[in-house]
């Protein structure tokens, strides 16, 4: 059984400290149209200040009894969390003034806070999320024959859907999935807002066979299972600020009821009125508590018949109302056999078959009806596939003489549409309308992966027993060599395609590859101009007219890495300081020669973006960290 909890409140530990009743202040254009903003205040953000509180609560057993030739075990999991955080960071405004000018006027043109949209007053977002986790397993370790084992078992697992005690939860229900799926949807409201399936039986098989024939010396070994794995809690978090509860606003433009020098003021009646924009308050909060300020009326206009505030847009994510949990499918095959001189190769196979994976993306850009409930709306939508095939090869010598040594080598390939699900621009997704024009190599792809690494103790003194043999032997010296191919990027092009519902996709990936660039991933070809691409990217593509993407994600390779580690030092008995004394003396060297190794090139980066001059460079020569050396000395008792 266990408990755990996380919590603390940021306003309280930080009163004197920080005023949270100042709002946050930037000023725009401030040298140039275009140039730097200065900021005044803490920035704002949904956890800044943090008022946090989560628990967890779990149990489980398991019962093992062995009848005969059968080794079984049976066993069971719960697991309870709560998440009763209090976003009230959003609550606390940002303004922004255009030029100084205006900033010393008092005359905002750009506000951004959370509010109850049916009052304008500033909003915590508190919610009480829970989600309950139950699980349990029967299996057989059936030893069939003194050289065969084999291994079978059934595992069921329940993930809840997130619930709200209070019933502050709302999902958006797509209307059907043809262009106006969105522009038709409707909202719904309730303590749970989708379910999730019980049905999640997961069988796994085993085996470990050595013939007979080969003396024990040759071990077959597979297997293959299916594995569930929930959505962690935190992917829905940002579902507490949805309608009709709580509203994120973007409020502009203040100053637009024209007047002198373009500006009139925040408090011109016509910017809530001809203009059908409401009006910006700036004030400070009465007390340094983020919930302090006034509210806005123009803000509070109510909610409509479709569930959304009648000021028209605010953010809303949502999800499938019945939501898929991923699974994998796992298998492996291989080989071991002991060879002369302690020698041990193994050679085997390993994959894995993944379905209904989450990404979070702008459902704006997917569906071609016009968007009038909410900019933007995030779809959390599990159905993002993946595999991973690898064949893998290892030699180990055990330790004989004060030496052991192994190499590893993996030749793999990995491919999915999205690597890993969040709404920003680190997500290599150029093209969410069609999920198939997607797949490619995984973000984190490595053809080929090697690694040489030894133990040595060194013959100072290794074979005295005496004080002269503790003291001044027992030195050892051990090291790992690693080598990996190139990660994959994808080379993006910045004219955005407009969408049927008017939506722009940006970035997207050019039309056409005209091919011919080069294949050499050394660190010397992406420190020369354009690396594989000489004479800039766009003579390797076609980007115009903008269309849907012809070159494929993760397409291209970026440099290589190979780094050497070595660590040297020994332990000392410290017999005075009782049975467990010892002294511990390590010198740790990481990249000992100092190699060059480039950082690998990341999503939308001047090294990828097809017309700018770093393109396929390692741009500004960014590198990995160079020699590190580390000393340590330890005392144990």
């Amino acid at each position: 059984m266990n408990f755990s909890r996380f919590a603390f409140d940021e306003v309280q530990s930080t009163k004197g400290i920080v005023n949270w009743g100042i709002p946050d202040a930037e000023i725009q254009d401030l040298f140039k149209t275009g140039g730097r903003r200065i900021w005044f205040g803490a920035p704002q953000n949904e956890n800044t200040p943090g008022i946090l509180a989560q628990n967890t609560y779990g149990f489980g057993d398991t019962f093992s009894w062995a009848l005969s030739k059968h080794g079984l075990k049976f066993g069971f999991q719960y697991r309870k969390e709560q998440n009763n955080n209090n976003e009230v960071g959003f609550a606390r405004p940002l303004y922004t003034f255009s030029d100084p000018w205006n900033f010393a006027n008092d005359a905002p043109i750009f506000e951004q806070n959370a509010v109850n949209p049916n009052t304008g007053n500033p909003d915590s977002a508190q919610r009480y999320f829970r989600t309950s986790y139950y699980g349990g397993f029967v299996a057989d370790d059936w030893k069939v024959r003194s050289n065969l084992t084999l291994n079978v078992g059934l595992r069921y697992e329940y993930y809840s859907p997130v619930s709200e005690p209070q019933g502050l939860l709302s999902n958006l229900v797509l209307a059907g999935s043809g262009p106006n799926a969105l522009t038709n949807a409707t909202l719904i409201t309730g303590k749970t807002v989708y379910s999730t399936p019980k049905t999640n039986f997961a069988p796994r098989f085993g085996f470990a066979w050595s013939p007979s024939q080969y003396n024990q010396k040759v071990v077959l070994r597979g297997g293959f299972g299916m594995y569930y794995d929930g959505i962690p809690e935190a992917v829905f978090d940002p579902a507490r600020e949805n309608p009709p509860f709580h509203a994120f606003e973007g409020n502009c433009c203040g100053t637009a009821g024209v007047a002198i020098d373009g500006f009139s003021g925040p408090f011109d009646p016509s910017c809530g009125s001809s203009n059908n924009m409401p009006c910006i308050i700036y004030s400070l909060g009465s007390s340094d508590s983020p919930l302090s300020y006034p509210g806005n009326p123009a803000l509070g206009g109510g909610i409509g018949a479709d569930g959304f505030p009648k000021n028209c847009c605010v953010q809303v994510y949502f999800e499938p109302q019945h939501f898929r949990i991923p699974y994998v499918y796992g298998y492996s095959f291989e080989m071991q056999m002991e060879l002369p001189a302690k020698t041990v190769f193994t050679l085997g196979y390993q994959g894995s078959d993944s379905h209904h994976l989450v990404r979070i993306f702008n459902a704006n850009l997917v569906y071609d009806g016009p968007v009038n409930k909410s900019i933007p709306n995030y779809f959390i939508k599990p159905d993002v596939t993946a595999n991973y095939n690898s064949l893998n090869a290892r030699l180990e010598r055990r330790f004989s003489r004060g030496v052991q040594a192994a190499f590893k080598y993996r030749w793999s390939k990995s491919l999915d549409e999205v690597s890993f699900g969040q709404p920003d621009s680190s997500v290599n997704e150029t093209f969410p309308r069609d999920l198939r024009t997607e797949y490619g190599p995984s973000d984190f792809d490595v053809t080929h992966f090697a690694v040489l690494s030894g133990i040595w103790d060194l013959p100072i003194f290794r074979n005295r027993r005496d004080g002269v043999g503790k003291v001044l032997g027992g030195w050892q010296l051990s090291g790992i060599f690693t080598a990996h191919s190139g990660f994959p990027w994808t080379p993006i092009d910045n004219v955005c395609l407009v969408t049927l519902g008017n939506q722009g996709i940006c970035p997207i990936r050019p039309v056409g590859y005209n091919g011919k660039a080069g294949t050499d991933y050394s660190n010397d070809t992406f420190l020369k101009p354009n690396g594989n691409f000489p004479g800039g990217g766009p003579n390797f593509f076609t980007l115009t007219p903008a269309g849907p993407p012809g070159v494929g994600r993760n397409s291209f390779r970026g440099p290589r890495y190979r780094s050497i580690d070595v660590t040297f030092g020994k332990n000392t008995p410290l017999p005075f300081l009782g049975e467990g004394g010892n002294l511990q003396l390590r010198m740790n060297v990481f990249n000992l020669f100092n190699n060059l190794n480039l950082t690998p090139f990341t999503f939308n980066t001047r090294s990828t973006v097809v017309d700018d001059p770093f393109f396929g460079t390692a741009g500004d020569k960014s590198a990995l960290a160079g020699r590190v050396v580390e000393l340590q000395a330890r005392v144990t008792f």
